[in-house]
């Protein structure tokens, strides 16, 4: 696969008209009235670059939030090898990925790209919490508790027992999967 059959297969399951981006370039695309996600042919047109802004960050918070977000992408296991980065001048926050399409299927190809807007769904949704919450806690609500019966950062989609406090904490104290 390539950016071409990438965004000839994003046309037919979106029913956007995408024919007229070519190699080189790049377009976005507004999922669920929330999130932009643009998507830029990687050099050569044999990956596609992905990103979307999450929110923005003030700059008290800034030092709150920077070693949480760090913490959450450890290695991209608990953001689908998607990783967050700032942009200074705008305060902004990004989530980025580069996938590489060679020897992908269509099939797999529009996984990437769906997995990555579930991702900036989650993330942008979940940013604003993010700093009202102690580092430990939003690593565990978001990957694990730590405990190696119960999952850790390093072991995506890991049960534990919420306390409440997380953007994804159920609050009933009943055990949940994270969804990654």
């Amino acid at each position: 696969m390539n950016f071409t059959e990438l965004l000839e297969a994003l046309s037919a399951e979106t029913k956007l008209d995408l024919k007229d981006v070519k190699n080189g370039e790049s377009c976005s695309i507004r999922f669920d009235d929330k999130v932009d996600v643009t998507l830029a042919s990687a050099p050569e047109g044999v990956g596609v670059n992905l990103f979307a802004v999450l929110g923005t960050v003030s700059q008290e918070d800034r030092s709150i939030l920077f070693p949480v977000l760090m913490q959450i992408h450890l290695l991209g296991l608990v953001t689908d090898d998607a990783y967050f980065s700032f942009d200074e001048a705008a305060s902004q926050v990004t989530l980025f990925r580069t996938v590489q399409l060679a020897g992908m299927d269509r099939a797999a190809g529009m996984k990437a790209v769906e997995s990555f807007v579930n991702q900036a769904m989650r993330w942008s949704a979940a940013l604003p919490d993010l700093k009202n919450i102690p580092l430990h806690a939003a690593v565990n609500d978001m990957a694990g508790s730590g405990d190696p019966a119960a999952g850790s950062v390093l072991r995506p989609g890991a049960s534990t027992t919420p306390t409440g406090s997380g953007p994804n904490a159920a609050g009933n104290g009943a055990p949940f999967v994270m969804p990654v």
